[in-house]
């Protein structure tokens, strides 16, 4: 059986940029009749986001769906698999 998750997902190199992104890209809100959810983020530095994802493999976890919201920086995907992806192999 394959586990899944779906997530949006904020990197930044420091903590500072970190807030800074925070504040622009707040987390959207899913609303149908009585029904209201936050969407679901992982976010923070490389080595935080590796720790996090670790914990999701650690709990048998094999594929990530995951949603940049500032995905068209493409240092954004620069940093991440040049970090996260590749600490995680």
């Amino acid at each position: 059986m394959r586990k899944a998750l779906g997530v949006g997902c904020i990197i930044a190199e420091d903590k500072e940029r970190l807030r800074k992104k925070f504040e622009k890209f707040k987390p959207g809100t899913i609303s149908v009749d009585v029904y209201q959810a936050v969407q679901p983020r992982l976010m923070g530095t490389p080595d935080e986001l590796v720790r996090k994802f670790r914990e999701y493999i650690d709990a048998g976890a094999t594929h990530f769906l995951l949603n940049f919201p500032d995905v068209t920086d493409l240092e954004i995907l620069r940093l991440f698999s040049e970090t996260v992806i590749r600490a995680l192999r």
